[in-house]
């Protein structure tokens, strides 16, 4: 670093650095050489004046050369006489006042890198401090400088790249591998050691790596490896590993030669572990067979067309029911075997979202166009080959069949349940008013005979209401529930029993809880027709019923015992189907199978004890109403 030699008395050698001159004169450098020297170095110097006071030592700068100036911006005259506190911020100068005093200290050279701001900016250099001394006393050092700036960034850059690539290799379960032909040498990456299951430091050889695949699949490795070396023709292969730890792997093997005058003098490569995406695909091509199966096997009729109508592919179903063949039916269209509007069903498609299904009653017509009704449930998929409708029909005509019969049935029961309510109703309700006209006129020979005309028709009066009820649930779909008064029911039903049989002796024990429950205007029903089975199965010349009820926290529990015969437990569960009757019974038995059917409506439960000491007790349980 050459100083500025105006007010300088010092010959160049002092400017230079206090080399002592040549003692002879044929080889001696002069100071205009030294100064040549000084400014022709491509490298940075600068020189820095050492004093000493006591332990105390300072520096000063004294000079640079043109690299320096250039680099740093730094001129002689500018920053003469400057310690480095002066030219630097406290962390640096703290920094190079150590490098100083080290040099200082060992007498001798040092070299080291920094990073300081000088007036260009920050610079990163590479550092070599030399003392000069006089008389065994440092008294300057002079210091060359590289700027690394460039390569520094370039070796960071470097590190950054191998740190995403070691990343990305991991991330990606990727390896490296390069063989070296003519000198016989290889190197890979820790990510192909882990693939064939080595330790991360094991050496593989040229070829080595071959071993590991399976041996399915080692011919095919081996012959891909030796066209790379003979023909140079690279490879990408996706084989199976088995690793030195027992692991069986897929992997994807590529390969690329570098060739020297036509001849492969390298080849690299890379090893992905692809394990887990041929895991996916085995399961994809597992579920799409499975799918595949559940298409053609599916006993509905399935249909994917796309916007415009046009049928991409059936299932079996879908051939069999209309009559063409397969491909018959993928060259049509929709409206070629709907009976709909081609505007009805262009409505339905363009008012779908993606992933919306839509069920839809229809007519497809067959080949020998003959028609049937259909349900089809549409939904609309988005696919990478476009908008598909997928399209399932159904074949409803048994179900349409089954629907008329069912409705000229419940027609039929209904025109029965009117001639029940009224007409038959009426004639034994007109029979027993004359039995009872006729209870005065007859001898004393015919009475058993009369109450017993009288006694069958109150009897057959009961059925036709009891047949009524029946028929009503049977007609109706699912009542709507309400609260309803479990006293003002039980108790009304009570009140008419007693009302229609002056024989038999019904009580209430207790009270009736105030409790409302979910049920409807059939309530009455159940406990009409608990009532009358206590007394028609009676044996006793004097029937007795006592009717209790209890409440708990979240139901009603209602019970109706009797002094009657009991019932066997061989039929307690099921005394409550249809048809049954009791014990010497001449009833129908469609009284219990009716508070059967209703209870089980309320969400409630009913079942048949023992009495005691005798006679049969009907327990009635039902939800109370919130």
């Amino acid at each position: 670093m050459a100083e500025d030699s105006r007010g300088d008395n010092h010959s160049p050698g002092d400017r230079a650095g206090g080399v002592p001159p040549n003692d002879d004169p044929g080889t001696s450098i002069d100071s205009t050489a030294y100064e040549t020297i000084f400014n022709a170095v491509e490298d940075a110097v600068f020189i820095f004046d050492v004093t000493h006071d006591d332990a105390e030592v300072t520096f000063r700068f004294r000079a640079n050369n043109q690299a320096h100036e250039s680099i740093t911006g730094m001129t002689t005259e500018d920053y003469r006489g400057q310690t480095p506190q002066d030219l630097f911020d406290d962390e640096q100068a703290a920094d190079v006042l150590d490098e100083y005093r080290t040099c200082v200290e060992r007498k001798e050279t040092i070299e080291y890198e920094e990073t300081l701001e000088h007036p260009s900016g920050t610079i990163e250099w590479q550092t070599k401090l030399t003392p000069i001394t006089e008389d065994g006393t440092v008294t300057r050092i002079v210091g060359i400088a590289r700027d690394i700036t460039d390569r520094k960034e370039r070796e960071r850059e470097l590190e950054r790249y191998r740190d995403v690539l070691g990343k990305a290799q991991t991330i990606a379960n990727i390896g490296a591998w390069e063989a070296d032909l003519r000198r016989e040498e290889s190197w890979t990456t820790e990510q192909i050691n882990e693939i064939y299951g080595l330790p991360p430091d094991e050496e593989i050889g040229i070829g080595e790596g071959i071993d590991y695949f399976h041996p399915d699949d080692r011919p095919i490795i081996e012959e891909a490896f030796e066209r790379a070396v003979e023909t140079g023709e690279p490879y990408d292969l996706e084989l199976r590993v088995e690793g030195e730890d027992g692991e069986r792997r897929w992997v994807r093997a590529q390969a690329d030669p570098y060739l020297e005058d036509g001849e492969a003098v390298r080849i690299r490569g890379t090893f992905q572990d692809i394990t887990e995406r041929k895991e996916r695909e085995r399961e994809l091509e597992r579920s799409r067979r499975r799918l595949q199966a559940l298409f053609e096997q599916a006993p509905d009729a399935i249909f994917i067309h796309n916007e415009r109508g046009e049928i991409l592919d059936v299932n079996t179903q879908a051939v069999e029911s209309l009559g063409y063949d397969y491909e018959k039916l993928c060259s049509m269209e929709v409206t070629d075997i709907e009976v709909t509007h081609r505007e009805e069903l262009d409505e339905t498609w363009q008012g779908m979202d993606t992933g919306e299904m839509v069920k839809k009653e229809g007519m497809q017509r067959r080949k020998d166009e003959s028609t049937f009704p259909v349900d089809v449930w549409v939904t609309k998929l988005e696919l990478p080959e476009g908008i598909r409708y997928l399209a399932l029909a159904r074949d409803t005509s048994e179900r349409k069949q089954y629907e008329q019969q069912l409705k000229e049935q419940r027609d039929n029961l209904q025109l029965l349940n009117e001639v029940v309510r009224h007409d038959i109703r009426n004639d034994l309700t007109v029979v027993k008013g004359y039995a009872e006209l006729l209870a005065d006129h007859v001898d004393e020979d015919a009475e058993t005979e009369l109450t017993t005309v009288q006694q069958k028709a109150e009897e057959a009066i009961e059925l036709t209401k009891t047949a009524r009820d029946l028929a009503n649930v049977m007609l109706q779909s699912e009542a709507e529930k309400q609260q309803m008064s479990l006293s003002h029911a039980l108790e009304n039903q009570v009140e008419e029993t007693r009302t229609g049989d002056s024989v038999s002796i019904v009580t209430i024990d207790g009270s009736i809880p105030d409790v409302s429950v979910r049920a409807d205007n059939m309530l009455d029903a159940v406990f009409r027709n608990l009532l009358q089975n206590a007394i028609q199965h009676n044996d006793k010349d004097v029937p007795r019923v006592a009717v209790t009820a209890e409440e708990t926290d979240t139901s009603v529990r209602v019970r109706i015992a009797d002094n009657g015969p009991g019932v066997p437990d061989s039929r307690k569960d099921e005394i409550f189907a249809r048809g049954e009757k009791g014990l010497e019974s001449a009833g129908s038995g469609l009284g219990l199978y009716l508070v059967k059917t209703l209870v089980d409506r309320y969400g409630g439960d009913v079942w048949v004890e023992d009495a005691e000491p005798e006679g049969a007790v009907f327990v009635v349980e039902l939800p109370i109403a919130d």
